[in-house]
């Protein structure tokens, strides 16, 4: 699919692939149709069972590659084969969310550089298991596929993950092979279609979404045991069963301990010391990282990652190591040994199994644990992260912040949030932001600041919530990455061409309920002041005919007040003043107006979609609720705090 005629490119495909009687199908199509009905006229017109769909911005940097294509069908059972993909895809349908799953290897070239992005190790001549490939290069048997393309998508985004689920989950074998290497002559960007069919996706596969590769259970896992001390004879009986089923071990112990050493010299497990635990390396003063602001010398007693790590699974002793392997490890799935039953282990996603000391003997490795899981790493301390704010009274942006450090730290990071005001000091782990001190190690998380330089840390993040208050574009960088809220705020952003990310808001924890007696009792939320033109939600509120408005929110600007809102207050328009629990104030109301100026990602209306509540806004408040989940939003914090 072109948006040109292109002969030249006809005749490099023929010659290229090597092979003869080879048929190239050129559509043109500047948007008329959908990928997915070009695609499908493709496969009808095609005289042979080996299809090929490309883009037109690649080429081949190994001659012959169509003998290859037709080797692997040849020796496969194969339907669908790529140069990338991933053996997992998240509830978010963003399949590139967690790199460490994907698979491949494809160079890129762009301004004139040409790199090579590589997903995972060559495999020579063989093919990885997969459950999606990416549509820049799709070969497929037409008598082993089950489903055509979804015309049901419009567009050109998401074609290539509808085909692929659609024929995964009725047992099509898909996967990706390294011996045919592809140069994109271009980046895939995502936009505001591509967000349209992500939603859309996702809300047809919500059932089976997230979607995980499975290993048989006759195929050995790479497991990390981890303990202070593992001279136990139930925990060593584990380690010898592990391994004579076939299980590739490494033990990260205390290998200073001659009754360790004596036990473990003639063992062919891998072996790691307590304080340099694969993939990280203690400083000393000595050797150098590299940094964003060149290289520095390493610190003594600080941990640093050298590389990512791929286990399938990390067995974990004691109660201290386990805390440390959801810092240093916090996606890998861990099966817990419980010592000290006393002390409490803290709650962490990645956890899968506790059992007791008391009954090792009933140890196993179940089924659910052969799931292909998310790898990361941070250091050997609680990483720390430091989120600093140019304004943190009563507002959206605050109570985001809050809610952002509530919840890192329950997910085992050490997050403050710190502020000029002090309104947030009683909601989270906070404080005042003359108080807070840049260490080397932290992660800090600025917003609505200008600094004259960049901070002292191992990465810096600039978290925008707003749209024409903080031009981003017109500030000079003191930041490694910009975080948006979502794509049209990155839209009115464009001026700015610096790297970002886009990570919505966490929804807050709140219930819906029934609201047939209440449809008619208006709620005005937020502060009252002129850029939320308070006085003209109620007056929207009482020409619809609304028996009740309930005023939630502090004055910030009194004279707007006095002269627009208080005008209108009466028995049936009520200022209630700010109310800290969300919760009773929606279930006072059925319906909320919203009538401001200018909003980024209006907070009240992902609140009133949680709790069922009717929403009246206006031209800005078009963004679309985040279909993200919280553990998803978190996610997406995670990967970006590595650097």
């Amino acid at each position: 699919s072109t948006r040109q005629t292109n002969p030249t490119l006809q005749e490099y495909f023929k010659k290229s692939c090597g092979l003869s009687k080879v048929q190239v199908i050129e559509k043109v199509n500047n948007g008329e149709k959908s990928l997915n009905q070009t695609y499908n006229e493709i496969l009808k017109e095609s005289e042979n069972d080996i299809v090929v769909l490309c883009h037109d911005d690649l080429y081949f940097d190994n001659k012959g590659w169509g003998y290859k294509i037709l080797d692997h069908f040849r020796k496969s059972n194969f339907g669908i084969i790529g140069v990338a993909g991933s053996t997992y895809l998240p509830s978010s349908g963003q399949w590139w969310e967690d790199r460490r799953k994907m698979v491949g290897i494809v160079n890129h070239e762009h301004d004139g550089k040409k790199w090579e992005s590589k997903y995972s190790e060559s495999q020579g001549n063989s093919i990885k298991e997969t459950i999606l490939i990416d549509g820049l290069f799709i070969a497929l048997n037409k008598e082993r596929i089950k489903n055509n393309f979804n015309e049901d998508v419009n567009g050109f985004h998401f074609y290539d993950l509808e085909f692929c689920v659609r024929n995964y989950i009725e047992n099509v074998k898909i996967g990706v092979i390294t011996n045919v290497r592809i140069t994109h002559k271009s980046i895939g960007m995502t936009n505001e279609s591509w967000e349209t069919n992500r939603k859309l996706f996702v809300e047809r596969y919500k059932k089976v979404l997230p979607i995980k590769m499975l290993k048989s259970k006759d195929e050995s896992l790479k497991i990390l045991i981890m303990s202070l001390n593992v001279v136990n004879s139930d925990f060593l009986k584990i380690i010898d069963d592990l391994q004579k089923s076939g299980h590739k071990i490494s033990v990260v112990t205390d290998f200073n301990n001659p009754t360790t050493s004596q036990i473990f010299r003639n063992s062919n497990i891998k072996k790691y010391e307590l304080n340099e635990p694969p993939g990280f390396k203690m400083g000393d003063g000595k050797w150098f990282v590299n940094t964003p602001d060149g290289k520095v010398v390493s610190q003594p007693n600080n941990l640093y990652k050298l590389s990512d790590i791929n286990y399938d699974l990390i067995i974990v002793k004691d109660t201290s190591i386990v805390n440390q392997s959801n810092l240093l490890y916090p996606e890998i799935e861990k099966m817990v040994i419980n010592v000290d039953e006393s002390e409490p282990i803290l709650p962490h996603h990645s956890i899968k199994q506790i059992i007791s000391i008391n009954d090792v003997n009933n140890f196993n490795i179940n089924d659910n644990v052969y799931d292909i899981v998310n790898l990361s790493g941070v250091t050997n301390e609680k990483q720390t992260i430091k989120i600093l704010s140019g304004h943190s009274e009563k507002g959206g942006s605050t109570t985001a912040f809050i809610n952002l450090t509530n919840e890192l730290n329950r997910n085992g990071y050490n997050c403050t949030f710190y502020g000029p005001h002090n309104w947030h000091l009683d909601k989270c782990q906070s404080g005042l932001i003359n108080d807070v001190k840049v260490e080397p190690n932290d992660v800090v998380i600025c917003h609505y600041l200008k600094l004259d330089e960049r901070p002292s840390a191992k990465k810096v993040i600039f978290s925008i919530h707003e749209k024409n208050l903080f031009e981003i574009a017109d500030v000079k960088p003191f930041w490694d990455e910009v975080v948006f809220l979502h794509e049209g705020h990155r839209n009115y952003h464009n001026r700015f061409q610096g790297k970002y990310s886009l990570i919505p808001n966490l929804k807050e924890n709140l219930d819906k309920k029934e609201k047939i007696d209440k449809d008619l009792i208006a709620g005005v939320i937020g502060t009252i002041d002129e850029n939320k033109q308070t006085h003209v939600s109620i007056q929207r509120a009482l020409n619809d005919g609304c028996e009740k408005v309930l005023i939630f929110g502090s004055i910030s600007e009194p004279n707007y007040y006095e002269n627009k809102v208080k005008p209108l207050l009466s028995d049936k328009v009520i200022h209630m003043g700010h109310v800290d629990g969300k919760q009773s104030i929606y279930d006072m109301i059925g319906r909320v107006y919203h009538s401001s100026i200018s909003e980024v990602a209006c907070l009240i209306k992902d609140e009133c979609f949680t709790t069922g509540t009717k929403f009246f806004g206006n031209e800005a408040t078009t963004h679309q609720v985040s279909a993200l989940t919280n553990n998803e939003i978190i996610e997406k914090w995670i990967n970006i705090f590595e650097i």
